[in-house]
């Protein structure tokens, strides 16, 4: 989808008259040649002042402009973001740029942040308002194509688990090496009525070295309908899930879920989620019943990162002892991007699990998970993730520590 030629260029051309403020005489012959449309001539001329002058914002801003003006997106979002770092008070006029940089680039992820840290912290009506608008046109052009994600990870998991309030631990031996796989496909939209209606679907599996009992294997299915509500989305989707264990069919159920994302300077987010499970796989007897899930969440987009929390409260009317636990979930995390290409996340999640049909037990978890992830390109990342998790039960060998390390390659396919 075309944005709009005023979002695109509406604030560049003011921009660089503003910036050129701050320059030198001898920068007089790059805004020439940038006006007269020589766009290589201009970045020739930025790029020395840049040289002689490193921590001039104004100059990274117009060979910024310079470079989105010549189609090279990729590095006029860089200079955007390096000239926001400089010029800290037209950090979100910076920040605006970077996010139309990434629209070119169809990476929506990244513009869906930059535009959304422009509309926070916009000083003026008009700049918040060019940021809503192509965060929305953001949002069409990403739903006007159907969209692939593959990922491939491998790693390694040690686990000790602790045996009774003696301090005594065993380990499970030799460390296991863990490999993942998820492909998740999304269809472009289909209007129906005041919706916009998307295939949906993901095959996930892991597989370890040297536990082949734990081979697990989820396939997904169904359909997806959005709306908008003012500036308001409801998000309504069910699916038909096959969990396989060990090669074998271990459960199916479907999922129900509807989530309503409110806008603001935090974005909020409520959600419920309902999942019925069937009886009758090979090897899950006792596991027909529903789990009920509420969510809630909120992201606050911040200089020069974001913070998200998420509460979860899951209620499991299911008639397997083992599989009934009522939980609560707090998740906080916060993420930052370095530069334009690598983005650091740092994430705590604590988990109090309750299981009626036992009253003894109660498990509480504790997970710390870093996770870095570098763009090679618009739509490849690699990825490193180490997490490490702390499970105390009151039960004796329900309580274990776990570390985990993945290195994974992620791809993104849109038409």
């Amino acid at each position: 989808m075309r944005i709009p030629h005023f979002v695109l260029f509406g604030l560049l051309l003011w921009s660089t008259a503003c910036f050129a403020k701050a320059s030198e005489v001898s920068r007089d012959a790059g805004n020439r040649a940038f006006e007269a449309g020589d766009y290589a001539l201009a970045a020739q001329i930025f790029r020395e002042l840049k040289a002689q002058h490193p921590n001039d914002g104004a100059i990274s801003y117009s060979l910024a402009s310079t470079l989105y003006r010549s189609g090279q997106y990729a590095a006029a979002r860089s200079e955007f973001l390096r000239a926001a770092r400089l010029v800290p008070e037209s950090a979100p006029l910076c920040w605006y740029n970077a996010g139309l940089s990434s629209i070119r680039l169809d990476d929506h992820i990244a513009a869906n942040r930059w535009l959304s840290m422009a509309w926070r912290e916009a000083p003026h009506h008009g700049l918040k308002k060019l940021a809503e608008t192509a965060l929305r046109h953001s949002y069409q052009s990403r739903a006007a194509r159907s969209n692939l994600v593959a990922q491939l990870s491998t790693g390694w998991t040690d686990q000790v688990v602790l045996l009774g309030d003696a301090a005594e631990f065993e380990t499970t031996g030799e460390s296991d090496q863990v490999r993942e796989a998820l492909l998740y496909y999304r269809s472009a939209a289909r209007p129906i009525g005041d919706f916009e209606l998307h295939w949906v679907g993901s095959a996930f599996g892991t597989w370890y070295q040297h536990t082949a009992d734990s081979e697990l294997s989820l396939f997904s299915g169904g359909i997806a309908l959005d709306r908008s509500l003012g500036r308001s989305r409801l998000q309504v989707e069910t699916q038909q899930n096959y969990l396989y264990l060990g090669g074998d069919r271990y459960q199916t159920y479907q999922t129900y879920s509807a989530m309503a994302l409110l806008p603001g300077t935090m974005h909020v987010r409520l959600g419920y989620v309902l999942e019925q499970f069937q009886e009758g796989a090979p090897v899950s007897e006792g596991t027909d019943g529903r789990q009920q899930t509420w969510t809630l969440g909120s992201r606050l987009a911040s200089v020069p990162g974001s913070y998200d929390f998420s509460y979860r409260y899951q209620r499991n009317d299911r008639t397997s002892d083992t599989d009934s636990p009522e939980r609560n979930e707090t998740r906080l995390s916060y993420s930052r991007p370095i530069g334009s290409d690598l983005t650091v996340q740092l994430a705590w999640t604590w988990r109090s699990s309750r299981y009626p049909d036992d009253s003894r037990r109660r498990d509480i978890l504790s997970r710390w998970e870093l996770q870095a992830a570098y763009a090679l390109s618009a739509a490849t990342d690699l990825r490193l993730a180490a997490r490490y998790t702390d499970n105390r039960s009151s039960v004796d060998e329900s309580s274990f520590e776990q570390a985990q390390t993945l290195l994974g390659l992620s791809r993104r396919f849109s038409w």
